[in-house]
């Protein structure tokens, strides 16, 4: 099941590739909410970023422990943590969407903080999709 691994990483670096194509160095003209009357397009992706952020950190630890033991049966929380990756940069899609009116602060970090997380998540799965058991820890760098 190492190629479930592989194609989950695929994935992930094709989601790492559309974060990183967004542009956060313009803003609207105008922004369109002030802490009140904020879209629900953004109330909605603040809690899509929640879960998967939820998503990812229950999974990530099961994850490292399963994998370690099955890489078949880790493989399956593979797509969880590509899940979580998802629901991530959806919501990030949608704060940079012009017609929600965010300021070029909370885009540039919703994009720096999601690119980070799904960075993080490549890292992880890409260590376990060579389909070895990595029983040893490996050597700090």
């Amino acid at each position: 099941m190492a190629s479930e691994n592989k194609r989950v990483a695929e994935s992930l670096q094709r989601l790492q590739i559309s974060l990183k194509e967004l542009t956060d160095k313009e803003c609207p003209t105008e922004l369109s909410h002030w802490r009140h009357d904020i879209p629900e397009s953004l109330t909605q992706a603040w809690k899509i970023l929640d879960q998967g952020r939820e998503l990812i950190r229950a999974t990530s630890t099961k994850y490292t422990l399963v994998t370690k033991i099955d890489t078949e049966e880790g493989s399956k929380l593979a797509k969880d943590i590509l899940k979580g990756c998802e629901y991530i940069g959806t919501a990030a899609l949608v704060i940079h969407d012009d017609s929600n009116g965010c300021s070029r602060s909370i885009r540039s970090f919703v994009k720096q903080s999601a690119r980070a997380v799904i960075h993080t998540c490549l890292a992880l799965v890409e260590f376990f999709s060579d389909g070895k058991n990595h029983k040893e820890d490996p050597e700090p760098a």
